[in-house]
């Protein structure tokens, strides 16, 4: 046990020392994009399939701007029992994550979101819990896989960039 959680925290490290700086970040977050709807839709789409290419894509809705990937088991957590047949089998709760980028109305020049969602899998439910966004309970996991996504985005369309955000 002690093993598997030096191998986590290990694995933790790693991931946060080669995560996108700060200004790399900024910039993602702030960009603007000067081209055609059409090539934003493509390279987005090509972005997201990149991305999630073992669960793939739940929604292309390419008039509506929103692709949303499938939902992935991230973590294990404990184990729950079901019956089947009268046997019990052991069936595991699971954290899941889907991402959510959307082209926002208005463009050119275009501004992305991109968002993701955490939700705890449990068999014996018929529905997800899904964790909301920026409660105490949402796993610490979800902002760097939605910051990693964001700047992922950003440097496939850098080409197009063309500055910040303007907020009034």
């Amino acid at each position: 046990m002690v093993h598997r959680s030096l191998l986590v925290v290990g694995g933790l490290l790693l991931a946060a020392a080669c995560g996108p700086s700060d200004a790399e970040l900024r910039a993602a977050r702030e960009a603007t994009y000067q081209c055609d709807r059409e090539t934003l839709w493509r390279e987005l789409l090509a972005e997201m399939k990149e991305e999630h290419p073992a669960t793939g894509l739940a929604r292309e809705d390419e008039a509506a701007g929103i692709i949303e990937s499938k939902w992935k088991s991230v973590e294990v957590s404990q184990e729950s029992a079901e019956m089947t047949n009268g046997d019990r089998i052991a069936q595991p709760e699971r954290l899941v994550y889907r991402t959510i980028v959307a082209i926002q109305p208005g463009g050119p020049p275009w501004v992305i979101s991109v968002d993701g969602e955490a939700a705890h899998y449990r068999p014996e439910l018929s529905a997800l819990e899904t964790f909301k966004r920026g409660s105490k309970d949402e796993p610490s996991w979800v902002v760097p896989r939605i910051q990693k996504t964001r700047v992922a985005i950003h440097q496939r369309l850098k080409p197009y960039a063309v500055g910040p955000i303007l907020r009034f």
